[in-house]
């Protein structure tokens, strides 16, 4: 099923409402009984920190007395937070058809372990969405104008049933509960407000969920296509101040913890084991070495991440090449009150060879020459790949590259990427084709790499037209958590790529005990800037092939050439980019790359003709 479909799929209430149907968990939903028209809505909640859950705020019309509700009248306002990321939230409307338009936003917090401020402000003419406080997003194009029906305020927590949106769900992990402390609503008041963008908007009212408000909300008792749960009253509490909406199973309602934490997985990294919890643990005991046990190698230390859940094993002799069994003690405590200790219990570490450099993927395809496979991102597992999107491609030629399979073949509607990478600085290239749209503005988005926005806006037409490829460079990224992490966001409809290249240069300023064989040591061109010939030497520490190749600085390729098999020691390359192969180069920022068969090193040149 299609992401974009899914998203319409997390309120099917008047389609497909039933309360007979029987869901092996239970989940829980908070509704007003009135409808509101345009205004600022606000919460601040915490979320759900579990793979496979989905934590909401939203707007939803849900019909009229006596009215016959139907798909062409759908109006909904969206913040949905995804339990399987810890640093993005998404926003949506769904207007009629159903027609979704996503963008995945990201956050330098972790919507998951402490409260942050969500809203949307919803007008004629524009719905925009704020955290904290502060404008993040904006939409404003002609499906707007749709959202013309009144909707009621809803919160909600439940599984989907489609894995690829929102993760794989593993039953140890709950219960699970999505905090709210407060809710408010501002009608939209242009020129006559105190509230708001321009101040349009008047404060009606706020509710700080000391007591329950039955006058203002009711208790959802229904499910719906594609949820596993029942929505149960049980499952909503009110306590300290605070509204908690739970998910669990059928036989443990309300707001109540009494299973004991376990490990989900683990694997390993060059000097470490990383393990995931079940839930969040108490720091104190979770950091005690002795309550981790794996035959044949020495734990010095264990750190918990700040997530709470993630413990990091300092084995500094592991052997990444081969599998190992961790056994955890009884002496790991959770946070519940009272407490649950783990119980004993062994898993296996999954092995994880790094992957050879340079790295090269053919993003919603098959393998092709030395691309590989693209493939669904499993953090317990995946040396790389994505989360959400849906694979597309197409049969015509792509120009401007050799390698239209590469091209043909995208991820349409991607929202992360992944890598396991050693700790260093790398060159990476991204590759994209707009196969569908015929005229620019149709498809822009933006693109982080590692936190950093480094693409603003991109329109893949715009930059080159229809079917034809497009190279854009990341010239360093730093990783220092063993993960290069992309990030999509869209402006206007769905981000795409096609296909990732991704080459070493080197160890960061952080010391790490990552050791590649066969080094490669490239030095800095000389003369730079030049305008004739160039040499660059480079150090081997085992004979091999070598390749050397040019970049201009927008990724295109416009010098390749096989050295063939150089001994160990000290080599060189002259180069003449003004007689260049190709044809004579222009003055310029260029990137040189010298490739073995498992690294590859890159560097910046400057032609001056």
């Amino acid at each position: 099923m299609k992401k974009f479909i899914y998203a319409f799929l997390t309120v099917i209430f008047s389609l497909s409402i039933t309360s007979a149907q029987n869901k092996p968990y239970k989940g829980a939903e908070l509704r007003t009984k009135e409808s509101y028209k345009y205004g600022r809505f606000e919460v601040r909640m915490r979320s759900v920190q579990v793979e496979g859950t989905l934590s909401t705020f939203f707007t939803y019309f849900d019909g009229l007395p006596g009215d016959d509700w139907s798909s062409s009248k759908w109006n909904e306002i969206d913040i949905e937070i995804l339990g399987r990321y810890n640093n993005s939230v998404q926003w949506n409307t769904i207007t009629a058809g159903p027609s979704n338009h996503v963008r995945s936003e990201l956050t330098d917090f972790n919507p998951h372990t402490g409260f942050h401020t969500y809203g949307f402000e919803w007008t004629e003419s524009y719905v925009a969405w704020f955290i904290d406080g502060k404008e993040v997003y904006r939409q404003t194009d002609t499906h707007i104008l749709t959202l013309t029906r009144a909707q009621k305020i809803m919160m909600n927590i439940w599984l989907p049933q489609y894995q690829d949106w929102v993760g794989t769900f593993n039953p140890y992990s709950l219960p699970a509960f999505a905090y709210y402390d407060w809710v408010s609503y501002s009608s939209y008041t242009p020129g006559n407000g105190n509230y708001g963008t321009n101040k349009n908007f008047t404060l009606l009212w706020k509710d700080d969920f000391d007591f329950e408000n039955t006058n203002r909300w009711e208790r959802a008792t229904h499910t719906f296509t594609g949820n596993n749960v029942n929505f149960v009253k049980e499952n909503i509490v009110f306590k300290d101040g605070l509204m908690i909406l739970c998910l669990t199973d059928a036989s443990n309602l309300g707001y109540v913890d009494k299973n004991s934490p376990r490990l989900l997985w683990a694997r390993s990294s060059p000097g470490k084991i990383t393990a995931l919890f079940s839930e969040i643990v108490d720091k104190q005991s979770a950091e005690i070495a002795s309550n981790y046990f794996i035959s044949g190698l020495e734990i010095n230390s264990a750190q918990l991440q700040s997530d709470g859940r993630t413990i990091m094993l300092d084995c500094p002799n592991i052997d990444i090449s081969i599998g190992y069994n961790l056994l955890l003690q009884r002496g790991v405590k959770d946070t519940a009150e009272p407490s649950n200790q783990s119980i004993l219990m062994n898993i296996p570490v999954a092995a994880s060879k790094s992957l050879q450099f340079p790295v090269r993927i053919n993003v919603g395809g098959n393998a092709f020459n030395t691309y590989l496979k693209d493939q669904t991102y499993k953090p317990d597992t995946s040396k790389y790949g994505f989360n959400e999107g849906m694979q597309a491609s197409t049969n015509e030629s792509i120009s401007n590259t050799d390698d239209d399979p590469v091209f043909q073949s995208e991820l349409n509607g991607i929202a992360k990427y992944f890598v396991h990478v050693p700790n260093g600085k790398y060159f990476v290239r991204l590759l994209f084709s707009e196969n569908y749209f015929s005229e620019a503005g149709k498809r822009v988005f933006d693109i982080y790499a590692e936190g950093k926005l480094l693409f603003d806006d991109l329109d893949v037409f715009s930059e080159a037209g229809q079917k034809k490829a497009v190279t854009k460079i990341i010239p360093t990224v730093e990783v220092l958590d063993g993960i290069l992490e992309l990030h999509f966001s869209a402006e206007i409809q769905r981000p795409i790529l096609n296909g990732v290249v991704i080459d070493y240069l080197g160890p960061t300023k952080v010391e790490n005990n990552y050791n590649i064989e066969n080094k490669l040591y490239v030095n800095q061109n000389y003369p730079n800037p030049f305008n004739s010939n160039t040499r660059i030497n480079f150090f081997l520490s085992k004979s091999t092939n070598v390749n050397f190749k040019v970049y201009d600085f927008l990724g295109k390729e416009v010098c390749s050439r096989d050295l063939g098999f150089l001994n160990q020691g000290e080599n060189h390359i002259t180069w003449n980019g003004v007689n260049n192969q190709g044809g004579g180069l222009s003055s310029g920022v260029y990137f040189y790359c010298i490739e073995t068969v498992n690294r590859s090193e890159v560097k910046k040149l400057i032609i001056i003709n």
